[in-house]
C-alpha cells in the first residue's frame, strides 16, 4: 500500500527538520558572536568563535583551498 502525500512520514520529517535547524542556530550565535544559543552549545563557543576571529569560521569542504582541510 503506497503512502499518501502529507501522511505520517513527512510530518515526522518535517518535525526532525525544524529540530535540526533549531540546533544549528545555536552554533551560528555560538560561533560568530561567542554567546551560545543553546545549553549544549557551549562547547562550540571554546574553538569556534577563536576560529571565526582568524577567519577560518566556514566548514573546510566549502572553503576554496588546494590542499586537504587536515594539511593546515
Amino acid at each position: 500500500m503506497a503512502q499518501q502525500p502529507g501522511g505520517t512520514t513527512s510530518a515526522i520529517i518535517l518535525l526532525s527538520c525544524i529540530y535540526w535547524g533549531a540546533l544549528f542556530g545555536g552554533a551560528i550565535t555560538s560561533v560568530l558572536f561567542n554567546i551560545p544559543g543553546e545549553p549544549w552549545s557551549v562547547a562550540t563557543t571554546f574553538d569556534g568563535h577563536p576560529l571565526a576571529q582568524k577567519g577560518r569560521a566556514g566548514p573546510p569542504s566549502l572553503q576554496p583551498s588546494p590542499r586537504r582541510s587536515w594539511e593546515r
